[in-house]
């Protein structure tokens, strides 16, 4: 699982007023798009009583938080997945070809230039190491 620092109590506030509105709407979305008023009803008591418990015992905010992310966990990993491989495979890979294949290197600054990593500087003075700029 992906781990993230803890979250303050405002946030976790913010992210159960958050859950509540999700459940309701996915609630309309079952009942205006499918027809089906078995589901919409029981997001809605869901949602109703979700929202009790975790508003009325402030204990509760965490495990339900942390219950919640590692529901979606599968889904998050799987979007980031797909969406870095289109970034590469997509993007990233299109460019490198192109500039291989035009002949452009992007680690000389000029097209004569060995490198672009400059000579060490050997035996300095030490008060060196004192200078920020």
């Amino acid at each position: 699982m992906i781990h993230s620092p803890p979250l303050t109590d405002q946030q976790l506030r913010y992210f159960g007023g958050s859950l509540a509105l999700m459940l309701v709407m996915f609630a309309a979305l079952a009942q205006w798009r499918f027809g089906a008023d078995g589901i919409a009803t029981a997001l809605l008591v869901l949602a109703v009583a979700l929202t009790l418990v975790y508003y009325a015992v402030p204990k509760s905010r965490r495990p339900i938080y942390n219950g919640f992310r590692a529901l979606t966990f599968p889904i998050q990993w799987l979007v980031l997945t797909v969406i870095l491989s289109l970034i590469f495979y997509v993007v990233l890979t299109p460019i490198g070809l192109l500039l291989r294949w035009s002949g452009r290197d992007i680690r000389r600054q000029q097209p004569d230039q060995a490198s672009v990593w400059s000579e060490h500087r050997k035996k300095q003075a030490l008060s060196r190491y004192f200078e920020t700029f």
